[in-house]
């Protein structure tokens, strides 16, 4: 009787450490699985972040770490809680939504403040470069005719500014609709190909900046009256402070997108009308409203036509390269583990049905299979 209770103690004791064992193998294999993919994108936010951090330190401005900072951080704490989420309950894909969505805000935050660091630089503006080259490549164009004309219509120019502003809705319901189908490799192609084009464009930028093509053309707020998009024409002015030491510390008063070459609106359209496209016939419409989110970069975002041809092809390579670099190293996440880190009571029964005692001996032996 002794030797039977001593086996069955073992027994228990047995199961408690094989539980305990399966729990921390299945939490690694989530976090693993997790994280499946994402490596790309903090390495290109890592790489934002030192281009960042190195034009700062040669700028010479302050940059405003109590106005700035908190930003990344918050970030940084969403992306926690939704990677936590999702490692706790792997069967809902829907809550990479929460990680996705911190992952482009640091990436478009260092993007944006890295663009106020790197402007001090004070390299030559290529907008004379630029205008040769959109010669060249459609020398049937005339650049300030097309947009004056397009801005005279405005129905026209109405539907292109909304083109233009859905870059900032888009990527959140594309995110949502892909996950919705539990296609979460699809949201972590997405991200990554949008975080290598920052990285792209800011490398960029840092040697071909533009004053852009309204001030290069001669194109006034008076031409264009119906635009609801100030960005072309609020970053001038601040791009021009930072050169020439009138502003001298980076806040977020003083932040402003990326407008050079190439056009980081057309990169997203593309990138945006492939992953759309991946979806399926149903989703085509937005396939258009892409379109024409990337002809909307010249007249309401301020852009070269060669900006616009060189941020598609961009945005293409960038699709092609994340959806490369994800498919290798993702795996779909942890629906099929075979433990629950939280209710491991199926995993004991389990056990208590393979380990039996043994009558001739008293001791605890598993059962054949």
């Amino acid at each position: 009787m002794v030797a039977k209770t001593s086996a069955y103690l073992l027994s228990d004791k047995h199961r408690a450490f094989t539980t305990y064992a399966e729990r921390i193998v299945v939490l690694s294999s989530r976090l693993d699985r997790g994280l499946s993919g994402q490596g790309y994108v903090f390495g290109a936010i890592a790489a934002i972040m030192a281009i960042r951090m190195i034009a700062v330190s040669m700028s010479g401005v302050v940059y405003d770490n109590a106005s700035l900072d908190p930003l990344f951080w918050n970030a940084l704490a969403l992306w926690l809680v939704g990677f936590a989420l999702r490692v706790w309950r792997p069967n809902l894909p829907v809550v990479y939504m929460l990680e996705a969505t911190a992952l482009m805000l640091m990436a478009g935050m260092q993007t944006t403040i890295a663009t106020s660091a790197i402007a001090t630089n004070g390299v030559q503006y290529v907008d004379p470069l630029l205008a040769k080259m959109d010669a060249v490549i459609a020398p049937w164009l005339d650049w300030p005719s097309m947009v004056r004309m397009i801005a005279d219509h405005s129905e026209i120019y109405a539907i292109l500014n909304q083109a233009y502003v859905s870059a900032g809705w888009q990527p959140l319901l594309l995110i949502f609709a892909v996950l919705l189908f539990g296609k979460v490799e699809m949201a972590v192609t997405f991200v990554t190909a949008g975080a290598l084009s920052l990285v792209v464009c800011l490398g960029v930028f840092a040697w071909m900046p533009a004053s852009g093509a309204f001030a290069y053309h001669g194109i006034t707020i008076a031409d264009v009256s119906e635009i609801q998009v100030s960005l072309g024409f609020d970053f001038l002015p601040i791009l021009e402070g930072f050169r020439e030491g009138t502003i001298t510390t980076i806040n977020r008063d003083n932040l402003s997108g990326l407008v050079s070459f190439p056009s980081m609106h057309a990169s997203t359209a593309v990138i945006l009308a492939i992953a759309w496209a991946r979806m399926g016939k149903w989703w085509s419409p937005f396939i258009v409203l892409n379109v024409l989110m990337a002809f909307s970069a010249m007249p309401v975002g301020n852009h070269y036509f060669v900006d616009v041809i060189a941020g598609s092809l961009l945005g293409a390579a960038s699709y092609y390269l994340a959806h490369r670099l994800v498919s290798v190293s993702f795996e779909e996440p942890m629906a099929a583990t075979s433990a629950n880190i939280l209710e491991p009571s199926e995993n004991t029964a389990r056990l208590k049905s393979e380990f039996v005692p043994d009558s001739s001996s008293g001791h605890v032996v598993r059962e054949a299979a």
